[in-house]
């Protein structure tokens, strides 16, 4: 094939590429057979190398990783004897995600730096925004929020300066992931709702699933169920339509797995038995999809944890908490094991693993997390029967936190339980401002059965304390 002929192929195929990729799995697998074919017809590197790159990630996806590693192994060597950015580029990207996917994550930041170099030399800024997301994504992943940080700002400020809003939507779902960590939430789901609204205009379906899954993971963490469940839903249907694989495609389904067993714990009698029925339907679905995205896999082997405990199998759940801790360890992980560590703690009735997980938070500056890990040791040293007063210190803490990050249901849930303590001490005028405190959350999330007890329980106090 004439070499002119073959780079013009090779440059349509590259700007198709970058479409399918968010639109249909089998154009893109085309689009990289039809650039390899033409690269080894006239012998063009750079073809012959993005082809086999993206083959390589097609091949990821489709978790052949031998053979993905493979043709990532020849793509990068022809690059690297080509020694020209524009073939570095996309060839170490490949084998950082690969490297990402099958949980060899100080490896892969140092292909994703790599790459970013490579195509920030050629000013090529969609090229740098992939390598410069997912770069972001892993140090958040590992906990390195300050880097993370600054990552996601370079990300959006050079897609706003750029005109790019695909490279603005990943700088903008970086940040969102990173406030789910660190709140506040609603600033969190202000943010994402702009990225869905974008991803909608400019049919980047993939990157709109990964929109409404951190959505609805940011309104599970504030108790908003309802709307969590629609986000959810969203995002597995945008998966399930177009056939999405790949790491992206396993993570909404750990949080549809919570989301189920976070209605079963507050059920009781026949449909608490049903809605266990239905999380373990989740948990074994997001299992299927997680053993091979291995960054999302002790999450998931902590909801499986979670799913036998309230099954009532102990030994199942300490079995499976303990894999979740073995695996964020080895991969480190380090506030996903931590968050596996309360969890045990916080079902346990443990106050030495709530404790460790507290550090990790407070060190890492997982403050929405160590906002939830405060108010489990504040319920577990009420259930102790501890001084009342100490007890009230505790919560006093938790609930600060909480209404710092924002995280309404559970701040609503504190106040609650601090007006029980307030009452016992005689702080009636407290008790009060609380329990109305506990009503506006409860409103707010949705929460009827809670409101309506909360507005029993403050009508009571105020009989008992003469007033209306």
């Amino acid at each position: 094939m004439d070499p002119a002929v073959a780079g013009e192929i090779s440059t349509i195929c590259q700007s198709l590429a970058w479409l399918d990729y968010f639109a249909n799995e089998e154009r893109f697998g085309l689009d990289s057979l039809i650039e390899l074919y033409a690269g080894e017809r006239s012998g063009d590197v750079l073809g012959r190398v993005h082809g086999l790159a993206t083959l390589g990630l097609v091949l990821t996806m489709f978790r052949a990783f031998r053979l993905a590693r493979q043709r990532i192994a020849e793509a990068v060597a022809i690059a690297q004897d080509s020694d020209h950015p524009a073939a570095i580029g996309p060839a170490v990207f490949a084998r950082g995600i690969l490297q990402w996917t099958t949980g060899s994550l100080e490896a892969s930041v140092d292909s994703f730096e790599q790459s970013a170099s490579a195509y920030n030399a050629i000013g090529d800024i969609r090229g740098w925004g992939g390598s410069t997301a997912s770069l972001c994504w892993v140090v958040y992943q590992r906990a390195d929020f300050a880097s993370a940080a600054k990552l996601a700002a370079d990300l959006v400020r050079v897609g706003q300066n750029a005109g790019d809003p695909h490279v603005v939507s990943w700088g903008l779902m970086a940040l969102s992931a990173l406030g789910l960590t660190v709140g506040p939430l609603d600033e969190v789901a202000s943010h994402l709702s702009i990225v869905r609204d974008m991803c909608i205009q400019i049919s980047a379906f993939r990157t709109q699933s990964g929109a409404c899954r951190l959505l609805g993971m940011c309104r599970l963490r504030q108790g908003r169920l309802h709307e969590a469940a629609a986000m959810l839903q969203e995002s597995i249907g945008l998966v399930e339509a177009r056939n999405q694989r790949g790491l992206w495609s396993a993570a909404p389904f750990n949080n549809l797995a919570e989301l189920c067993l976070i209605n079963a714990d507050r059920l009781a009698g026949a449909p608490r038995r049903q809605a266990i029925r239905a999380a373990n339907r989740a948990c074994l679905k997001a299992l299927r999809r997680t053993r091979d995205a291995v960054t999302w896999l002790p999450e998931t082997l902590r909801l499986h944890g979670t799913l036998a405990w309230l099954s009532g199998d102990t030994k199942a759940a300490h079995a499976r908490w303990q894999k979740s801790l073995t695996t964020a360890q080895n991969l480190g992980l380090t506030v996903e094991r931590a968050r596996t560590l309360l969890e045990m703690g916080d079902r346990l009735g443990d106050v030495v693993l709530v404790d460790e997980a507290t550090r990790v938070f407070v060190q890492t500056g997982a403050r929405v997390d160590q906002a939830f890990s405060l108010h489990a040791r504040a319920r577990m040293e009420a259930a102790s029967g501890a001084d009342a007063s100490l007890t009230l210190q505790r919560y006093d803490q938790a609930i600060a936190v909480l209404d710092e990050v924002k995280a309404e249901y559970a701040f609503g849930v504190a106040c609650r339980q601090r007006a029980q303590l307030h009452k016992q001490l005689g702080l009636l005028g407290q008790a009060r401002a609380d329990l109305a405190q506990a009503q506006r959350c409860f409103a707010a999330v949705g929460a009827a059965v809670e409101q309506a007890d909360v507005k029993q329980e403050a009508s009571v106090l105020g009989e008992r304390d003469g007033s209306a």
